[in-house]
């Protein structure tokens, strides 16, 4: 969000109090408290991907209403469901890994269990569990009587069954998901739907393409999420060492600040490795800078110097009454390769937090652009590229 100043240029020392009052300020200006997601205007925007993608109606092609996962139900059931105000775009998420918004003919989907003989309906519920969130809140427009009929895990659902009307389905998804924290964790709260790590990363890939550009909600971790997980490891003792204090990391070697937002990365349920190596093999590059990406820097290689040869050279001179043969010493020299070692994370409005040196509290500092240019340096290090956590390479 423009607006927030989080440093002038150059560098400035952020305390744990400092960093507290970011997250309210930036909570306040968004209207992201963590808990109750968004309010007032549908937020984020459909994407022109979403409209052309995700059904408009839940009924069509000759099918009656409740057949179809449309994108009105989606953005309804995120913020009427009875629970929280969701992001309507991890439902969304959720409706094409299950049933392609009920476009699917697989087993299951419209009649009869998966072909596992576990789950049922466009939101693929074991039938008692959604048995337990649909009956939580009254029904819908559109949402068929409730049953308890054939709603026992095992049993095979009688056709007229609530679990394949789309209503009834996609409301009971938006209640567990909200149940189970969607509005705080996203990534814990899909894990918990899907069963695997792998599943939530899939849901919110695809949410990233249902949300409209410069939807605030469209990034997987929000910069107020960042400053809490900081916040939390300076007070869980989940920084560098005991040595040093809340919120710290050092530079040296890349390591301590690695593990920091190794730290940040397992508070909001994505395991990111502990070293600057592996956190870079592990997310997906990016370009254009989101909260939460983080920013590889690599050692930059000397020059050579000016008599560098790899092997002894000669040189002839010649004189009036003979040739001479004489060597020139010159300095064995080997071309160094950059090594990767250094880390930031990316926050907001062009500002990035990195250590302040050793044993020193975390700083934030500006970039030029965004993305930084090869050029942009930091702690004497070369920009090398940047990764979001979140989006894990497939």
């Amino acid at each position: 969000m423009k607006g927030i100043a989080i440093a002038a240029a150059g560098i400035v020392a952020v305390p744990v109090i400092i960093l507290l009052a970011i997250i309210m300020a930036f909570g306040a200006l968004t209207g992201q408290s963590g808990s109750s997601g968004t309010t007032g205007a549908t937020e984020p925007s459909p994407s022109g991907y979403a409209v052309s993608n995700i059904p408009a109606h839940t009924s069509s092609n000759g099918h009656g209403p409740g057949w179809y996962v449309s994108l009105p139900l989606l953005i309804s059931a995120a913020e009427h469901n009875g629970v929280c105000t969701m992001n309507w775009t991890y439902l969304a998420g959720v409706a094409h890994q299950e049933s392609t918004f009920g476009e699917s003919t697989a087993a299951g989907v419209h009649s009869g269990l998966n072909s596992a003989g576990i789950a049922a309906g466009q939101m693929q519920f074991e039938p008692a569990t959604f048995l337990e969130y649909d009956t939580s809140q009254p029904n819908y427009p559109g949402a068929v009587p409730v049953t308890n009929i054939g709603l026992a895990n095992g049993q095979i659902p009688p056709a007229n069954s609530p679990i394949y009307n789309s209503v009834n389905a996609v409301y009971a998804a938006a209640r567990a998901l909200c149940t189970n924290g969607i509005d705080s964790n996203a990534y814990n709260a899909l894990r918990w739907y899907g069963g695997a790590g792998w599943y939530a990363t899939a849901v919110i890939n695809r949410a990233k393409k249902y949300a409209g550009a410069g939807s605030s909600s469209a990034s997987t971790v929000q910069a107020s999420q960042i400053m809490a997980a900081f916040i939390a490891a300076g007070k869980t003792g989940q920084t560098t060492s005991p040595a040093t204090p809340p919120v710290s990391c050092s530079w040296t070697g890349g390591t301590y600040c690695s593990a920091l937002y190794s730290a940040i990365y397992q508070s909001l349920g994505i395991p990111l490795p502990v070293t600057v190596p592996a956190q870079y093999a592990y997310g997906q590059a990016v370009n254009t800078l989101q909260p939460g990406d983080l920013l590889f820097f690599e050692t930059v290689p000397p020059p050579p110097p000016k008599n560098a040869c790899s092997t002894t050279s000669t040189t002839s001179t010649t004189t009036s009454s003979s040739s001479t043969t004489t060597t020139t010493p010159c300095v064995h020299w080997t071309q160094q390769k950059p090594a990767l070692t250094g880390v930031a994370m990316y926050f907001n409005d062009n500002t990035i937090i990195s250590s302040g040196g050793s044993g020193q509290p975390v700083v934030t500092t500006t970039i030029p652009t965004n993305p930084p240019p090869t050029s942009f340096t930091l702690n004497g290090l070369r920009y090398k590229g940047a990764t979001d956590p979140a989006e894990v390479k497939g």
